[in-house]
C-alpha cells in the first residue's frame, strides 16, 4: 500500500482509530499515526501504522502481551522511538496584518502579598479569515496561543486582549495611535488546537505569510490524506524565516506538552488526527514561539497549523505537529462559518490584496514582481518565460531543483540586503543579463544558454555567487550550493532543448547529497 492512495490512507486512519485505546495502553508508547514506514532509518513510499514509543525494547524485554504486532488488520506498523512534542524572534510590527508574525499576551499573579509576577506569553498569528456569521475578521491562531494552555472559557469571558507584536499599547482605534493591541480572544479549542481572536475594524489584513506569501488555497480532507512524504512549508515569528518538512503521518494521536511561558509548568493535553512533518536533516520544523504559524503545501495551499514539535539534539530528528485545517473548519463551522482570506477572495473580503508572492525558483518571472533589479520583461518575455517555467514543474527533477533553489530564497534575499559584498556579488553577475540571456535562448531552443550571456561567461558568475553565499550563507544553504553548482556545470553549455531534454531524463537522485 503506497502513502499517496487516498482510499487505502483514509482505511489505515479507520482502522488507526480502532486500536489507539489498545495501542496506547502499552507500556512506553505515547502515539501513534498514519504515515510512511521507516526501514533501516530510511523513509519509504509504503503505508503504515506507526507506533511512537519514549523508548524501544528488545523483544526479550516485553512480556508476550505488550509486543507490537507486526500488522494490524492487513496494514503493517512501525515503531519508532521518539519523545514527546513540546508547544512552540520576529517582534516586528506588521500593518496590515500577516501571518508569520508575533502574537502576545501578558498575564499578572501576586504570590505573596506587595509580589508581583508578569509572564509574557507570545506565539505566532496563523493567518485571517472571515466569520460568516458575524461578518467580521478574525486571526485564527492556536487555541493556546489565542487562550492559554488552560480552560479556553476563562480568557474567553475575561475578553483577553491581543497584541502585534505585543500588547503594550490598546488605544483607541480613532485616535490614530501607534496601537500594538489588534483583537479580543472569541473562542479556542484544545483538539483540534485553534483559536480565533476577533481582529478589531480599524486593523487591515492581508493574505499574506511573511517570506512565503498570499494563501493560494485550502487543501481538503482527501488532498490532506494523500500529503504523505509531500514537502510543506511554515514560517513562525521564533524561527524568523521559512522552513521545510515532509509530511509523515497524517493521521497522528499523542499528546504534547503546552506551557504558556518558560516559567510555568507545563500541562500535558491529547491531541488526536494530526500531521507530523519531519524537519529536513540538520534543520527544524519550528521551535517554541512558532505555535500558531500557518503549514502550507509547495503550491501555497493552507495544511493547518504547527501546535507542537519536537526540536531535536545531536543525532535525534527535529519534527512538528500540525492541526489539520479540515478538523479546524469542522470544529468552527456551526459557531463562524470560517472562510480563509487567500489571494483569489482578499478583495471580495475587504483585505489588502497587494500580495508578496512566495519564493521560489521562479519567483523573478511572476508578473507583479520585480525581483531581479533592472529585469523589467514584456508581457511576451513572460510568457516565454511562464512556458519555461511549466515545463521544467513539469518533471520531477525540476520541481526538486526548484523546490531546493526556492527554500533558500528568503536567506538570499536578506544577504543580499544585509551583506553590502554579497549585494557587489549579486550586481556583478548582473542576474538582470542572465534573465535577459534566458529568454533569448528559449526564443531559440536550438542554440546554446552561454551565446546570449555578454561578459564573463556563465560558470564563472555561478561560481562568484557560489563562494560568497558559501561564506556568508547557513549550513542548509551551503550544502545546497554544492548540489546546485554541480547540476548547473551540466548546463551551461547546452541549448534551452537540450537542458529541457536533460531534465527529463535525468535522475533525481542527483540531488541525494542536498540535506
Amino acid at each position: 500500500m503506497h502513502v499517496s492512495d487516498t482510499e487505502a490512507v483514509s482505511r489505515a486512519i479507520e482502522v488507526k482509530q480502532r486500536v489507539r485505546d489498545r495501542l496506547l495502553s502499552f507500556a512506553g508508547v505515547h502515539g501513534v499515526g498514519v504515515g510512511c514506514k521507516f526501514i533501516a532509518g530510511k523513509r519509504t513510499n509504503e503505508l503504515a501504522i506507526s507506533v511512537y514509543v519514549h523508548k524501544k525494547l528488545p523483544l526479550h524485554a516485553l512480556s508476550s502481551n505488550q509486543v507490537i504486532p507486526a500488522e494490524i488488520e492487513g496494514i503493517p506498523t512501525d515503531v519508532e522511538e521518539t519523545p514527546v512534542a513540546e508547544c512552540f524572534d520576529d517582534a516586528g510590527r506588521y500593518r496590515p496584518l500577516v501571518g508569520g508574525s508575533q502574537l502576545e499576551y501578558t498575564t499578572t499573579e501576586h504570590p505573596a502579598p506587595n509580589t508581583t509576577v508578569t509572564h509574557f506569553n507570545s506565539g505566532t498569528l496563523g493567518c485571517i479569515a472571515r466569520a460568516r456569521r458575524t461578518g467580521k475578521n478574525v486571526i485564527l491562531t492556536n487555541g493556546h496561543v489565542a487562550a492559554g494552555c488552560g480552560d479556553p472559557s476563562v480568557a474567553i469571558s475575561a475578553g483577553l486582549r491581543h497584541g502585534q507584536p505585543d500588547d503594550t499599547n490598546d488605544c483607541s482605534c480613532c485616535s490614530k495611535c501607534w496601537a500594538t493591541v489588534v483583537g479580543t480572544v472569541v473562542d479556542a479549542k484544545i483538539d483540534p488546537d485553534a483559536g480565533l481572536i476577533q481582529i478589531d475594524k480599524c486593523v487591515d489584513v492581508t493574505p499574506n505569510i511573511r517570506e512565503m506569501g498570499p494563501i493560494q488555497g485550502v487543501l481538503n480532507t482527501a488532498q490532506i490524506n494523500a500529503l504523505g512524504n509531500q514537502r510543506v512549508q511554515m514560517r513562525g515569528a521564533k524561527t524568523g524565516s521559512v522552513k521545510f518538512g515532509t509530511v509523515s503521518p497524517v493521521s497522528m494521536d499523542s499528546n504534547s506538552i503546552c506551557r504558556e511561558s518558560d516559567d510555568r509548568p507545563g500541562i500535558v493535553r491529547a491531541y488526536s488526527h494530526a500531521i507530523r512533518v519531519d524537519a529536513d536533516t540538520n534543520n527544524m520544523f519550528g521551535q517554541r514561539g512558532d505555535s500558531g504559524s500557518a503549514v502550507l503545501d509547495m503550491s501555497g495551499n493552507l495544511v493547518g497549523l504547527l501546535f507542537a514539535g519536537v526540536v531535536g539534539t545531536g543525532s535525534a530528528p527535529s519534527y512538528g505537529v500540525v492541526a489539520r485545517i479540515d478538523r479546524i473548519l469542522s470544529e468552527f463551522q456551526a459557531s463562524w462559518d470560517l472562510e480563509i482570506i487567500t489571494a483569489q477572495n482578499a478583495a471580495a473580503l475587504g483585505a489588502s490584496a497587494a500580495a508578496v508572492p512566495a519564493p521560489h525558483a521562479f519567483a523573478a518571472i511572476e508578473p507583479a514582481h520585480a525581483a531581479v533589479e533592472g529585469f523589467q520583461p514584456t508581457e511576451e518575455e513572460l510568457q516565454l518565460l511562464g512556458r519555461a517555467r511549466d515545463e521544467m514543474l513539469a518533471t520531477p527533477l525540476g520541481q526538486r531543483v526548484s523546490e531546493l533553489i526556492g527554500r533558500h530564497v528568503p536567506e538570499i534575499q536578506v544577504l543580499i540586503r544585509t551583506r553590502k559584498r554579497i549585494a557587489a556579488v549579486w550586481r556583478r553577475v548582473s542576474a538582470a543579463d542572465l534573465f535577459r540571456g534566458l529568454v533569448e535562448g528559449i526564443r531559440s531552443p536550438e542554440r546554446p544558454l552561454a551565446q546570449f550571456v555578454s561578459g564573463a561567461p556563465l560558470p564563472e558568475r555561478i561560481a562568484a555567487m557560489s563562494r560568497v553565499l558559501t561564506r556568508y550563507g547557513s549550513q542548509g544553504l551551503v550544502a545546497d550550493l554544492k548540489v546546485i553548482s554541480a547540476l548547473a556545470a551540466d548546463i551551461t553549455s547546452k541549448s534551452y532543448g537540450e537542458v529541457l531534454d536533460w531534465v527529463k531524463t535525468e535522475p533525481t537522485n542527483r540531488l541525494e547529497a542536498a540535506p
